[in-house]
């Protein structure tokens, strides 16, 4: 996981301080439907109670990772308790609960990203001080918008704001709380410009931000209103789909590996190796398979595996081993 974003309230309440009703009564229809699912009996259990252990068990509200961790694990613990005579239900959640945050803190800590993500980013943001609009740069950099605003974000979780580009974000329907974010990040993510403290005309912004609902306030404290950046919690259910930053990384690592197989071997070895292995969105195929793909006997498909993963290896060794011995960190065991 990576390192948490924060909230800028405590989504388990209301603006009054009481238990969240709306997210309690989703909750409580979601676990009457899995328990249905399962044929267990009703689960006589206040969901109100329930968040408030959670909120309890946290301690750190304005994490919102962790409260959805917290969540996630009541919402299992609903989902499959089963009555026994020495163990209540409040018993088994604190469990699973403790178990889930205990999880969470051992692996939210920061990751290190490939170097192309930072470089795409830096390489962003100094054509953006020249032309001043996103779209154009994502066009320099031959990349889909979404994409770059997909590694501005990634980028922007894993390292520390510089002082030069740090700004805060005041948000007066959340009575003027203070959001932290690096500017350039933050511009490319919602797609408005923030202003930085000089009068900004509508007519002077790029085509790129124009929007109707554009609002200019104040003066040292201007800015120009863009959408909600912490909102309501959308879905504590859990889900099966990857997380944009584990597309971005698949992707990475796609792109890291097509490049280094076709800088090694011929296109009839990438054939052969993608398919044996099964890299890629088709499972691993038998020799016999691939023989008839590429037209060839079994026996040459086996012939040409073990000559394509032996061209691998010396490359790796030579690119990647090769470079690193001198380091004193290096540990030849970890090749």
């Amino acid at each position: 996981m990576v390192a948490s974003e924060r909230s800028e309230f405590n989504i388990l309440e209301d603006k009054s301080g009481h238990v969240n009703r709306e997210l309690a009564e989703r909750i409580w229809t979601w676990e009457q439907e899995r328990r249905q699912e399962r044929n267990l009996p009703k689960l006589e259990y206040s969901v109100r109670a329930g968040l408030r252990l959670v909120e309890d068990m946290v301690q750190d509200v304005d994490d919102v990772d962790m409260i959805q961790e917290g969540l996630t694990a009541l919402l299992d613990a609903m989902s499959d308790y089963r009555s026994q005579p020495d163990h209540d239900f409040e018993t088994y959640a604190k469990k699973r609960i403790q178990e889930r945050l205990a999880e969470y803190r051992n692996d939210d800590r920061p990751v290190k990203l490939p170097a192309a993500i930072y470089e795409v980013v830096e390489r962003a943001r100094v054509l953006h001080t020249k032309y001043r609009s996103w779209s154009r740069v994502a066009r320099e950099l031959d990349m889909p918008l979404e994409r770059l605003q997909q590694y501005a974000q990634l980028a922007n979780r894993k390292t520390l704001l510089s002082m030069e580009r740090t700004v805060e974000v005041r948000k007066p329907w959340l009575d003027d709380r203070v959001q932290t974010v690096d500017q350039d990040v933050w511009e490319l993510q919602s797609g408005k410009l923030l202003d930085n403290g000089e009068k900004v005309q509508k007519d002077e912004l790029v085509e790129d931000f124009l929007d109707e609902t554009i609002n200019t306030e104040g003066d040292d404290d201007s800015y120009i209103q863009q959408e909600q950046i912490a909102g309501r919690l959308q879905d504590v259910i859990p889900s099966d789909d990857p997380s944009p930053d584990d597309i971005i990384l698949q992707e990475l690592i796609e792109s890291d590996l097509q490049s280094f197989l076709r800088s090694v071997l011929s296109d009839q070895e990438i054939i052969v190796i993608r398919s044996a292995y099964g890299l890629g969105d088709t499972p691993p195929q038998s020799a016999h398979a691939i023989a008839k793909t590429i037209q060839v006997k079994p026996s040459d498909v086996r012939v040409i595996l073990e000559t394509s993963l032996k061209k691998l290896r010396e490359s790796y060794v030579q690119r990647f081993v090769q470079d690193d011995e001198d380091d004193e960190d290096f540990i030849i065991e970890s090749v």
